[in-house]
């Protein structure tokens, strides 16, 4: 499980990390086999019915590039019966639903007999933020690790991404769900990796642009460190600049805009906040706040409102 703040490269990763079984070679010398690596965007789900049909639809468009495997896989997926975000077996069970389907799916496909040509899976399941907040999605994704634990099911590696906002949300539905996963928190960039990183990437230009100590401390203020907040800033700064070397002007002007260049500050606002506070201030939570202070009749201060 990787948690980050908006912004902290937990994408990033698991786009690095899908595409390790197209270096077959490495993979196999790392961890004993080769991998197929199915990585699976959740944004806008609203049901795990659709995420279980998402994750059948991007394996089986996987395991369809891969001639050797799909010759063993194709058969089971014949089984399979994929109606409007319901996974189901063709004979129409009817006790059959998409949480116990899945993991029995994952289960057939990755016998020994198929593991043998393409030892373990990668799943790797991003954008999360609305699937999280389901109830039953913490339950849901527990069973299926056990699940696929058990024998003779081979290699399978779930990989989540959750933003550490929501993650109190999932634990609040099932206490022990973070237990089942080792965790990884991505921090923020430390001031010298932030300097490495905007040396490195300037260097890489034609021709190359310089960047001075005071420009580098605004970024650092305005980015905290977030890599994301670092590429955009960084990117817009670069836009403005005329003279191969940004200097603090350039970041401010990329930061607030020109008449050329849209500014860091519209570009994040509309990528990560807008939405964020949107749903936030809409919360029963807040609305209580809101009310409470209509009813004030002096301004409250922020201590109050804490």
């Amino acid at each position: 499980m990787v948690i980050g703040t908006r912004g902290s490269g937990k994408t990033s990763l698991v786009q690095y990390a899908s595409s390790l079984d197209e270096a077959s070679a490495l993979t196999e010398a790392e961890i004993g086999s080769k991998v197929v690596s199915v990585l699976v965007r959740c944004g806008g789900m609203k049901s795990i019915a659709e995420f279980c049909s998402a994750c059948i639809d991007r394996i089986k468009g996987e395991l369809e590039t891969k001639d050797k495997i799909w010759s063993a896989a194709k058969g089971i997926f014949d089984e399979l019966e994929i109606d409007t975000g319901y996974i189901k077996l063709r004979a129409k069970d009817p006790s059959a639903n998409p949480t116990t389907e899945f993991p029995k799916t994952l289960k057939k496909l990755w016998s020994n007999k198929l593991s043998a040509k393409h030892g373990a899976l990668q799943l790797l399941i991003d954008e999360t933020d609305d699937i999280s907040t389901i109830p039953e999605f913490p339950g849901f994704i527990k069973n299926l690790i056990e699940t696929v634990k058990e024998r003779p099911v081979a290699n399978i590696q779930l990989v989540v991404t959750i933003v550490d906002e929501k993650l109190s949300t999932v634990v609040s539905n099932h206490r022990s769900f973070p237990r089942v996963f080792h965790v990884a928190t991505l921090g923020p960039l430390s001031e010298s990796e932030l300097e490495a990183v905007v040396t490195k990437c300037l260097s890489d230009t034609a021709p190359r642009v310089a960047i001075g100590p005071d420009a580098l401390r605004f970024l650092k203020v305005f980015t905290a460190g977030i890599p994301n907040y670092l590429q955009q800033f960084c990117h817009e700064a670069f836009d403005v600049d005329t003279d191969n070397s940004i200097d603090v002007m350039d970041v401010l002007n990329g930061a607030h805009g020109t008449n050329d260049v849209r500014g860091s500050f519209d570009i994040l606002w509309e990528k990560h906040f807008k939405q964020m506070y949107a749903e936030d201030i809409k919360s029963p939570y807040k609305r209580k706040i809101l009310h409470t202070l209509a009813l004030m009749e002096d301004p409250a201060t922020n201590g109050q409102i804490s």
